[in-house]
């Protein structure tokens, strides 16, 4: 893709103007056109993400964050069981990570006083997931000025190149600065 174009809000910053509202981008893998600079993420980003109170509930934790990416551990629960008898994480556990972790490779793009609100998300579990702690890794695929689309990829902290589930998010974005 030649024409790949950054994010809205990384063209604001970068003075090369916003896109009309109802455009999307295509986002090139590290969140930026070929040849372009990265931009830092809202320094405050981190601390904002896990002082969510759902995310302190579950003991969600930050592992990285940069431009259009973003990976969470959500440490293992004995609360969390699924199936005890397959030794199996709950499925909500598992949508409610990946849900998480597409809001925040998406808040990567702005800070933490934008709104994302998730408008639909999508699951296809392919094994169970493991009594342990669970990885999430998000890339932003697509971005407009109003809309996100997120994937994301869960698996075992320990096992990281198990897929367990992955999913896709679909969000809306509000900018407030």
């Amino acid at each position: 893709m030649d024409d790949v174009k950054t994010c809205p809000a990384h063209d604001e910053r970068h003075g090369t103007g916003a896109a009309t509202d109802d455009t999307l981008h295509a986002v090139a893998p590290g969140g930026t056109a070929a040849g372009e600079e990265e931009m830092p993420v809202h320094p405050d980003l981190e601390a904002f993400i896990e002082s969510i109170p759902w995310h302190r509930h579950l003991g969600l934790k930050v592992l990285a964050l940069h431009p259009g990416h973003a990976r969470l551990v959500i440490p293992f629960q004995a609360g969390f069981t699924g199936n005890a008898a397959r030794g199996a994480l709950h499925g909500g556990i598992i949508a409610s990570l990946a849900d998480s972790c597409g809001n925040a490779a998406l808040w990567t793009h702005f800070g933490p006083d934008d709104r994302i609100a998730t408008i639909n998300i999508g699951v296809d579990y392919f094994r169970p997931a493991p009594l342990a702690d669970l990885m999430a890794e998000a890339e932003v695929r697509l971005l407009g000025n109003r809309i996100g689309n997120v994937h994301v990829r869960l698996a075992p902290l320990a096992e990281p190149s198990q897929t367990v589930a992955e999913g896709r998010t679909v969000c809306y974005v509000k900018r407030m600065s």
